[in-house]
């Protein structure tokens, strides 16, 4: 939530904050698709440029939101559904 914005019932709540920021993720992730597939990165290297661009994007203002198990179970399935596309495991 942020300065100026109202949270209800009728707007979606957090769950809909949750759902953005995995929607304008999975486009981050995308963008750097040629990063995953090029064999010139170490995995390593992958692993914290996931850290540190596509983790950080998906949890930013995480500290506000108030989770329901519901939309801490989408954020756990797109974290693996990132690694796996990382790791190539499809």
């Amino acid at each position: 939530m942020y300065l100026g914005s109202v949270m209800n019932s009728t707007n979606g709540g957090f769950a809909a904050h949750v759902a953005s920021g995995i929607q304008k993720t999975r486009q981050a992730l995308n963008n750097m698709r040629d990063v995953w597939s090029s064999s010139c990165y170490s995995l390593k290297t992958k692993l914290k440029l996931f850290d540190s661009v596509v983790k950080a994007k998906l949890l930013y203002g995480y500290e506000r939101w108030t989770l329901t198990k519901a939309s801490e179970k989408r954020l756990q399935v797109f974290h693996r559904y990132s690694l796996r596309r990382i790791l190539k495991i499809f």
